[in-house]
C-alpha cells in the first residue's frame, strides 16, 4: 500500500520542538497545516479543526490562543457581504 497517496504538509521544526507546545497545541497547527495553501492561509471552522485534530472545541480554541501568542499563527476575522463571519489562518 502507498502511504503517500493523497495530499502532505509541511510543518516546520520550530513547531515539532518547541517544547511548550502540547500534543494538542500541535495537532491542531498541524490540522492547519492540512489545509493551508501556497500563502500559508487557511480558514477552516473551529468544528473542522476540532474533527480533524481528534480535539475537543475547547481545547482548539485554547490551542489557537497559545498557538498566537508564540507567533505560530495571526487570526483574522472575516465578515462576508451576506453577514457572515469566518477567520483567516496565516501560518508562520
Amino acid at each position: 500500500m502507498d502511504t503517500m497517496t493523497g495530499g502532505f504538509c509541511f510543518v516546520p521544526w520550530k513547531i515539532i520542538d518547541d517544547p511548550e507546545l502540547t500534543p494538542h497545541d500541535k495537532a491542531v497547527y498541524l490540522t492547519l497545516c492540512r489545509f493551508s495553501d501556497r500563502e500559508r492561509t487557511c480558514y477552516p471552522s473551529i468544528s473542522t479543526i476540532s474533527i480533524k485534530s481528534k480535539t475537543c472545541t475547547a481545547q482548539v480554541k485554547k490551542s489557537l490562543s497559545i498557538l498566537e501568542s508564540r507567533g505560530y499563527v495571526i487570526r483574522e476575522r472575516r465578515h462576508g457581504e451576506r453577514g457572515n463571519e469566518s477567520t483567516l489562518y496565516r501560518l508562520y
